[in-house]
C-alpha cells in the first residue's frame, strides 16, 4: 500500500515536471512575449490527452500541438493579459482615493479582475477538453464561473496558495507552478466537464 502510494507521488511529480520541462522550452521558443500562451495552451492540451500516464509524453506532439495553437492562444493570452493589466492599474488608483464611495468602485473592480482570471483559465482547459472555438468555450466558462460559488471559492483558494507558495519558494516556478495552475484548473473543472458532457449526450 506505501509502495503504491510513493510510486503515484512519483508519478505526479514526474508528469509536473515533464510539463513544466515544455512549458519553459516551448515559452522560449516563442521568444518569450509570444511563447506564454501557446505554451500553456499545450500543456493544457497534453495533459488533457494523457492525463498521469508519462510513457505517453512526446516533445514532438508538443511541438505539434503549440505550432497549431500558436496563433488563437496568443490572441486569447493577450486579450486577457490587457484587460486584466487595464484593471489592475484601474483598482491602484481607486485605491489611491479614501473616499467612502470608491469603495463599491473597488468591489466592482476586484471582482472584475477575479473574474478574468478564472475565464482566462476556464477557457484555456476547456478548449483543450473540447474541440470549441473561443467563443463557445468563453460562454461556457462565463457559465462555470458562476455555477458553483464554493467551487469557485476553492478554485480561486488554491491558486491563491499556489501563488503563495511559489513567492516563498521562487524557484517552484522552474518546476511546479505553471503545471499545478492548469492542473489546479482541470481538477476543479471536472464536475463542470460532466455537467456539459451530459448536456451534450440528451
Amino acid at each position: 500500500m506505501l509502495g503504491q502510494a510513493t510510486q503515484n507521488v512519483f508519478t505526479k511529480v514526474y508528469v509536473m515536471l515533464i510539463l513544466s520541462f515544455y512549458f519553459w522550452i516551448l515559452t522560449v521558443a516563442g521568444l518569450v512575449i509570444a511563447g506564454v500562451g501557446p505554451a500553456m495552451r499545450t500543456v493544457a492540451e497534453i495533459y488533457d490527452h494523457h492525463g498521469w500516464q508519462y510513457r505517453e509524453y512526446h516533445w514532438h506532439e508538443s511541438w505539434q500541438t503549440f505550432k497549431q495553437v500558436f496563433k488563437a492562444a496568443n490572441m486569447q493570452w493577450w486579450g486577457f493579459a490587457i484587460v486584466g493589466a487595464i484593471l489592475s492599474e484601474s483598482l491602484y488608483l481607486a485605491l489611491q482615493f479614501k473616499v467612502g464611495w470608491m469603495l463599491f468602485i473597488i468591489f466592482i473592480l476586484i471582482f472584475a479582475l477575479l473574474l478574468c482570471l478564472a475565464l482566462g483559465m476556464f477557457t484555456i482547459v476547456l478548449q483543450s477538453h473540447y474541440d470549441v472555438t473561443f467563443k463557445v468555450a468563453l460562454r461556457l466558462a462565463v457559465s462555470q464561473f458562476f455555477s458553483s460559488f464554493p467551487r469557485l471559492l476553492l478554485f480561486l483558494g488554491g491558486l491563491l496558495m499556489i501563488v503563495v507558495f511559489t513567492i516563498k519558494w521562487p524557484g517552484l516556478i522552474l518546476f511546479m507552478t505553471i503545471p499545478a495552475l492548469v492542473l489546479w484548473t482541470f481538477y476543479i473543472s471536472a464536475k463542470w466537464f460532466t455537467f456539459v458532457d451530459a448536456h451534450l449526450a440528451e
